[in-house]
């Protein structure tokens, strides 16, 4: 099944992928999840969380700040570059998606 960032799957994909009995859509969003089942860019990421409701602040260099409420999030997007899965699950967990 090809992976896509844009929630593009199917009543059976979603209904397979379970954990304790639990639907995996109920504990996170469908783009979460598939996350870290490819390489993500920092342009991916910006991306997923201005779709949750943060905000771009400003851009200083490299370095995309978002913000949402009274948290603000620092993402790296260099050109062409994966984001680690540290520095992925960190800004995930940050940003309360995770």
């Amino acid at each position: 099944m090809p992976v896509t960032l844009r929630g593009e799957c199917s009543e059976a994909c979603e209904a397979s992928v379970t954990t304790n009995g639990a639907p995996a859509s109920a504990r996170l969003p469908r783009t979460t999840l598939r996350l870290y089942s490819r390489s993500v860019t920092g342009k991916d990421l910006v991306r997923l969380l201005r779709q949750h409701g943060w905000t771009l602040e400003h851009i200083r260099g490299s370095h995309h700040i978002l913000r949402k409420g009274g948290k603000t999030l620092s993402v790296p997007v260099h050109a062409g570059k994966d984001l680690g899965t540290g520095l992925l699950g960190r800004l995930l967990k940050e940003a309360g998606l995770k």
